[in-house]
C-alpha cells in the first residue's frame, strides 16, 4: 500500500516539475496558430516599444484592403511578461519587434522588418 502512494506522489511531483519548465518551440507554435476562421496570424513580440504606434500601424495596414481584413488576426506580445519571455526564447526571438506569421501549418515568416511582414500578408 505504501508503494502505491509513493508512486502516486512521485508522479505528482514530476508533473509539478514539468509544469514549471520552459515550453518547447512546438508547444508555443501550437498556441500561436490562427483560429479556424483566419488564414494567417501575425504575432508581434515587442520589448520597450511604443505599442500604441505598432498597433496603429498594423491596424491601418489591415484596414487598407478589404481582403486583408478577413485574412489575418493580430496579437501583440509584451516581452516584459515572464510567459512571453519563455515563448520568445523558445522561438529564438532575440531582437524586437519581431513579426511572426503563422498559417495552419506553422511558422511561415519570422522577421524584424514590418515591410516584409506586410508584403507576405498582402501576397498570401
Amino acid at each position: 500500500m505504501f508503494r502505491k502512494y509513493f508512486v502516486v506522489l512521485i508522479l505528482f511531483g514530476t508533473c509539478l516539475l514539468l509544469a514549471g519548465c520552459n515550453p518547447s518551440k512546438d508547444e508555443v507554435v501550437q498556441n500561436l496558430l490562427p483560429a479556424k476562421e483566419w488564414k494567417n496570424s501575425l504575432h508581434v513580440f515587442y520589448y520597450q516599444e511604443d505599442v500604441r504606434k505598432l498597433g496603429d500601424e498594423l491596424n491601418l495596414f489591415q484596414n487598407s484592403l478589404p481582403d486583408l481584413q478577413k485574412g489575418f488576426q493580430v496579437q501583440l506580445w509584451d516581452y516584459n511578461q515572464e510567459r512571453i519571455k519563455q515563448w520568445a526564447d523558445a522561438l529564438g526571438v532575440k531582437k524586437f519587434p519581431t513579426y511572426l506569421i503563422l498559417n495552419k501549418d506553422g511558422v511561415v515568416l519570422q522577421t524584424q522588418d514590418i515591410e516584409k511582414a506586410k508584403k507576405y500578408l498582402t501576397e498570401h
